[in-house]
């Protein structure tokens, strides 16, 4: 008996693990085939995960209504029968017309993975709480608190979610990823008639069914808001630490997992073993204790590598995740009404997605959702009574990792000699003491947070701009900085130019004339003439600066707001003055460069999404595009400065496979509007490359190229 009812807990332990880990597996998949034709913005992530969220919440209400509709003995033969309506539409790919639609990128994205992986994730996301629904009326000891099982979910989703970066994406094409989720879905839908089958031939009889489900606590509306507020919030930070990281870094699956995979760790821990309530007691001062360091961090312009700030935002979200989830596994409902529970559950976190996702990017024309997220953060806190209660303990816990951050955040900028800043973390830090000694009054306590966590909203707000914009693609602000006018799409400077009349064409940034490219320019004019170029990622049209008459310039721009900005002589007048002809063609260069005849004597692909160069613009398929619009003796010049990702091995692969010749430029400075930058060069032969100065031969370890159906970002980790 002993080792029936142990091989009952194994297989609805696995089939949970299974069924969560096939959820997020498909996720970055899906997300990562999705990249390419949408240019490869952050915005990609964000709308996938609000479809993902919305399919969770169907299947969730799918579970709670056929249950308490039809019954369990009626309602699992319905859902073996959905089982294998999936297997119409696998393997999954892509349709052809992604992409090419005139519809907003947004919508794009919904209605294709509504006709590819729709199904199939609205019958892996059901086997949560249907499965432990269909354990809690089995005669099994522990029927009484399956939740057990909701653990052994998020623990397979958490796993999913690390190997799909570490080790599917390294060692799987996208066609292999396709093949090897197919299987697991087979074996998926194996082990959940299994479970069926074990479910009746264990299931209680149906007056015990009937007597206990009538004596279960009803739910109360209290009950039901406070779930969607405690799902809500944790679902909120966690795109809105994604979109920070991916827009400051690189948009890629490595990058997406680590939040998500946190915010999934925070379930399984508030959902384990242990008094979940006295969890959320020890956590909750800590959260307090970060609170005070993201005001700093958001209100203050820190000398701090971006990647610090990443990992501090990863430490709050995950403590702020803790509490939140651990209120909601102190307030879970008797089992028998735990469908409509997760239906709230799936509820809160589909509404943050949306929120994040869908309303902010309309709403709002900086990111102001994650300050947001932070202020409801406050009444979250205000709640628990370990902030409150007086102690000395406690008060150390809240206040020693304030001291700590503050401490290292007025080393580092007092090592730039800016006295500013340390003063202004001096009063917000007084504040924030004060607030604290005053916990035990709640009331006081969260009005004085409140007004604390206003100041990054104000200080987002008062920042100058001459025009600021929120797409698809990201924010997008023109600032006047003395006597020269920068475009910023996030934290990352997309081009400038000087205002004064005399040096308005002078080409500046990463263009300027002391830099790599202004070595390229003169050595393809000495070679072909350089009549015909060709531009992918237009910036404020810098290279137009270096435009002759009788020269024609062709920009490549995804960004519709980007191509507004760069032709507005209020703003930038690059393309409005140069004595070259120009035209700018909307939609991703290298799909609009691959339906081109035009044929380029120099092609320059400096379109950056966040900080890195979108991978789908360095694969096999792409360098081929970009040769085939090139004449015999054309360059190709990839711009590959970037702080995190080392792209040379990446480009000298491509250049390899192809067989073409390959060298790196550097050069560039700080002074007189140059930044410094690095581009490598390719070429058909040797003696087009050698035209050109200061070259370094391209080398690195040897890799194997990345493909369309490949490509590892671990391979360009510095």
């Amino acid at each position: 008996m002993k080792l029936a009812q142990r091989g009952l807990v194994v297989l609805f332990v696995v089939s949970s693990f299974l069924s969560a880990a096939l959820i997020f597996l498909s996720e970055p998949y899906m997300g990562k085939l999705l990249l390419p034709p949408f240019g490869g913005s952050p915005g990609v992530w964000n709308t996938c995960m609000v479809f993902f969220q919305a399919m969770l919440l169907a299947g969730y209400a799918y579970a709670h209504w056929s249950v308490k509709r039809l019954g369990l003995k009626r309602q699992v033969w319905l859902h073996a029968a959905l089982l294998l309506v999936p297997l119409l539409v696998l393997p999954l790919t892509l349709p052809s017309w992604a992409g090419q639609s005139s519809a907003p990128p947004s919508l794009q994205i919904l209605a294709i993975l509504a006709l590819t992986v729709g199904m199939p994730f609205f019958i892996l996301s059901t086997s949560g709480p249907l499965l432990q629904r269909w354990f809690a009326a089995t005669s099994h000891p522990r029927a009484a608190s399956p939740y057990f099982l909701y653990a052994a979910g998020n623990l397979g989703s958490f796993v999913a979610l690390l190997a799909y970066p570490l080790v599917v994406e390294p060692s799987m094409s996208l066609k292999q990823q396709s093949l090897f989720w197919t299987v697991g879905y087979v074996i998926f839908i194996a082990l959940t008639l299994v479970s069926i089958f074990a479910m009746r031939r264990t299931m209680r009889p149906v007056a015990a069914e009937t007597k206990a489900e009538a004596a279960a606590p009803a739910i109360t509306w209290s009950q039901r808001w406070r779930w969607l507020f405690y799902a809500f919030l944790p679902s909120s930070l966690m795109l809105g630490v994604t979109a920070h990281i991916t827009t400051d870094v690189a948009s890629v699956p490595l990058l997406w997992v680590i939040p998500l995979a946190l915010y999934l760790l925070t379930f399984v821990i508030a959902f384990g073993a242990g008094d979940p309530a006295k969890r959320v007691q020890r956590t909750a001062p800590f959260a307090a204790a970060g609170l005070f360091g993201a005001i700093t961090i958001t209100t203050l312009s820190l000398p701090m590598p971006a990647i610090l700030i990443a990992m501090y935002f990863l430490a709050l979200l995950t403590l702020i995740s803790l509490v939140a989830h651990g209120k909601l596994a102190a307030t879970k409902p008797h089992p028998l009404r735990l469908t409509e529970f997760y239906l709230w559950v799936a509820v809160g976190g589909v509404l943050g997605g949306i929120f994040n996702s869908l309303l902010a990017p309309v709403i709002f024309n900086n990111i102001y959702e994650f300050p947001l997220a932070l202020l409801l953060t406050v009444p979250l806190l205000v709640s628990i009574k370990s902030l409150r209660r007086p102690g000395s303990r406690q008060l150390a816990f809240a206040l020693v990792p304030c001291l700590l951050y503050l401490a290292t955040m007025g080393l580092v900028v007092l090592g730039k000699g800016n006295l500013g800043d340390p003063v202004a973390m001096l009063v917000i830090f007084g504040l924030a003491v004060m607030f604290m000694l005053y916990r035990a009054r709640p009331i006081g306590y969260g009005i004085g947070m409140l007004a604390l966590l206003v100041t990054p909203l104000l200080a987002l707000a008062a920042q100058p701009a001459l025009h600021i914009e929120r797409t698809f693609y990201g924010v997008i602000k023109v600032k006047q900085a003395g006597d020269t006018r920068v475009l910023y799409h996030g934290v990352t400077q997309h081009g400038s130019q000087f205002t004064d009349a005399k040096r308005s064409l002078e080409p500046t940034t990463y263009y300027h004339r002391s830099g790599p490219l202004g070595d390229v320019l003169p050595a393809c004019q000495r070679l072909t003439g350089c009549r015909d170029i060709g531009v992918v990622g237009l910036g404020v049209g810098t290279l137009a600066g270096y435009g002759r008459e009788g020269d024609r310039i062709t920009f490549y721009e995804i960004d519709p707001e980007i191509i507004r900005i760069a032709h507005n002589p209020r703003l930038f007048t690059y393309l409005t003055r140069t004595p070259a002809d120009t035209k700018t063609i909307v939609g991703d260069g290298r799909l609009s460069l691959a339906s081109s005849k035009e044929q380029y004597d120099l092609l320059v692909i400096d379109a950056f999404s966040s900080d890195a160069i979108p991978s789908h613009l360095l694969t096999r398929e792409a360098v081929k595009v970009y040769m085939d619009r090139l004449g015999p003796s054309g360059q190709l010049a990839l711009h590959i400065s970037n702080r995190y990702l080392d792209l040379k091995p990446i480009v000298q692969a491509a250049a390899r496979d192809a067989g073409l010749q390959a060298v790196v430029l550097k050069g560039g400075t700080r002074n007189g509007g140059a930044l410094p930058s690095e581009w490598v060069v390719l070429a058909r032969d040797k003696a087009t490359v050698d035209s050109l100065e200061g070259w370094e031969p391209l080398s690195g370890p040897q890799i194997d190229p990345w493909t369309d159906d490949y490509s590892n970002i671990l391979d360009a980790l510095r």
